[in-house]
C-alpha cells in the first residue's frame, strides 16, 4: 500500500479528520507518529519540524528539554503552562493564528500540534517566549 494512503487511513482512524491533525496539509514525508508518546518518537518529530522550518535544531530540542523534559503532561507557571512545550493557552492561540493554522483551544494539549506551532513560532522570531530558550541563549551562542 502506498505510504501516503497508509498514513491517511491511520490518521483518519485516530483523529477523525486531517483538520485536527498536526498540519493543515497532509505530509506523507512526516515521521510515523502514530501511537507515539515516547521521548524518542517526539524528538524525531521535533527534528522533522526544525528542518521543515529551517530553525536551529539543537536550540529547538534543548528548549523542549528545558521546558518539559519531553513530558507531554508537564505543567508549569502555577498550572498556566501545559504540555510538552509549556504553552499557555493565549500564547498558543496567538502563535497558531500568526502561523496561519486553524487550531483552537481543543488542539492546545496535542504534543504534535504544540511542537509544530513552536517550530513555526521559532521561525517567526518568537523563541524568546520560552524561558528555557532565554536561559539557553545566555550560555550557548
Amino acid at each position: 500500500m502506498n505510504t501516503a494512503i497508509r498514513y491517511g487511513i491511520v490518521f483518519l482512524l485516530l483523529f477523525g479528520s486531517f483538520s485536527t491533525q498536526v498540519s493543515t496539509t497532509f505530509d506523507p514525508f512526516a515521521p510515523n507518529i502514530i501511537n507515539c508518546t515516547t521521548k524518542e518518537c517526539l524528538k524525531e518529530y521535533a527534528i522533522y519540524e526544525a528542518k521543515l522550518y529551517s530553525i536551529d535544531e539543537k536550540k529547538f530540542l534543548a528548549t523542549i528539554q528545558g521546558e518539559s523534559g519531553w513530558k507531554i503532561t508537564a505543567t508549569g507557571d502555577g498550572g498556566k503552562s501545559m504540555g510538552i512545550v509549556q504553552y499557555q493557552l493565549p500564547t498558543f492561540l496567538s502563535h497558531s493564528i500568526e502561523c496561519g493554522f486553524n487550531y483552537d483551544g481543543g488542539d492546545w494539549m496535542n504534543p504534535f500540534v504544540q511542537i509544530q506551532t513552536m517550530a513555526c513560532a521559532f521561525s517567526n522570531g518568537r523563541a524568546m517566549a520560552w524561558t528555557a530558550y532565554r536561559n539557553l541563549t545566555r550560555y550557548v551562542h
